[in-house]
């Protein structure tokens, strides 16, 4: 089915979703990913946060509240910051108004393992979590998560688990179904972990603690209305045997997923071509990581290989898009109250970040992409925010 005429505006509000159908909002501020869904009886659910300040996960959710608003879930992809940012405010927020958390391996004793595990970081053994100067925060959003679970509102992601099921009158039901971790990567990520504080417990030596990849368990969720699917992927990898990572969904790809919140940032590490080929998405989301700077996802040769069978929508600047057009690769205008950053308004952004290891994310904290999806699969509405632009290859 063809896709419709992309659209701009300034920032999505309540407007630009389509009432009565599967909306899908995916922001990516420059560095994090958030994804808010609104089932098509009016529910709001949230997959991870992207920001602690300037959120416009919060902003939006605002726009959509109404005096008996609820968010039926809110999930944990995986403890990284640039997924739980801000996710503590919004559970303060929404105190009392949230019908259940979802998390993958991050229970209780989990969450005490590795808060301290970041503590010992902080004392002087740093460098195998990126959350390290997150320990406020972090703390905040499980502590949040653990008292919406004594009322008996947690679920634990796992690879084809039911997270969530909706009969609707007149339509067919909707459901969320966990497409990772898989057991496997559960049980790698819940060893290494162990192994880890085991080292840091120890006195100093020559070697190197052992890394401990969060990634490695990340959660994955697919939506789905009758023929509507959509994949929300957070930062599951490709794994490294049949029954991990991506290769363990494998099974469950039986039909098309037509929009696809790319893992990872759309690293080639989290990238499974056989399960992409399987999926056949109309529709490709990035969210970059710290402005793809350096080896940060996305590369532009991921973005090619997206644009070879999916339409590709960028959620903010990458520092090579300059450059693009060496690359191969160009942005398809799109028509609306705004438009993305000109090539000579990127050039001076990157300008700005030179010389700096972490650059600041895009000034812009609604970059964003708002897609909307009836039971039949069909891509009714798309509508791009602020610095979001749809890429395609550039002809030979």
């Amino acid at each position: 089915m063809p896709l419709p005429e992309f659209e701009r505006v300034h920032r999505i509000q309540d407007e630009h979703l389509a009432p009565g159908l599967l909306n899908v909002v995916v922001f990516g501020p420059g560095r994090g990913e958030s994804c808010v869904v609104r089932l098509p009886n009016g529910e709001l659910g949230v997959v991870d946060g992207c920001r602690k300040t300037n959120d416009p996960t919060l902003a939006l959710l605002e726009s959509l509240r109404g005096p008996d608003s609820r968010l039926a879930f809110v999930a944990l992809t995986h403890p990284h910051d640039d997924h739980y940012g801000g996710l503590a405010e919004l559970l303060d927020r929404w105190s009392g108004r949230v019908g259940e958390v979802w998390r993958t391996v991050y229970g209780p004793r989990y969450s005490e393992q590795l808060l301290g595990f970041v503590s010992a970081q902080r004392a002087g053994k740093r460098g195998l979590l990126p959350d390290e100067r997150k320990l406020h925060e972090l703390r905040a959003v499980l502590e949040r998560f653990q008292t919406v679970r004594e009322n008996g509102t947690g679920k634990l992601m796992i690879v084809e688990r039911p997270m969530l099921a909706r009969t609707l009158s007149g339509s067919p039901p909707v459901t969320v179904t966990a497409w990772g971790p898989a057991d496997w990567d559960y049980e790698r990520h819940s060893q290494a972990l162990v192994r880890a504080v085991s080292a840091l417990s120890a006195p100093r030596g020559d070697h190197a603690p052992p890394k401990v990849d969060p990634n490695q368990a990340s959660g994955a969720l697919l939506v789905q209305w009758g023929e509507a699917r959509v994949l929300l992927a957070g930062d599951l990898l490709r794994g490294t045997r049949p029954d991990s990572g991506w290769r363990a969904a494998r099974s469950l790809a039986g039909k098309p997923v037509q929009v696809v919140n790319v893992a990872h940032h759309a690293s080639e590490e989290a990238h499974d071509e056989e399960l992409w080929g399987m999926m056949a998405p109309q529709l490709a989301i990035v969210t970059p990581f710290m402005g793809a700077v350096g080896t940060q996802p996305p590369r532009p040769e991921m973005i090619k290989t997206l644009c070879a069978s999916s339409a590709v929508v960028i959620t903010s600047p990458p520092k090579w898009a300059e450059k693009a057009s060496q690359q191969g690769l160009r942005v398809v205008p799109v028509a609306g109250s705004s438009t993305p950053l000109r090539p000579s308004e990127v050039k001076r952004k990157n300008a700005a970040r030179a010389g700096h290891a972490t650059p600041a994310p895009s000034s812009s904290a609604y970059g964003a992409v708002a897609v909307a999806l009836d039971h039949t699969g069909e891509i009714r509405r798309v509508v791009l925010s602020e610095e979001a632009s749809r890429w395609e290859a550039s002809p030979a």
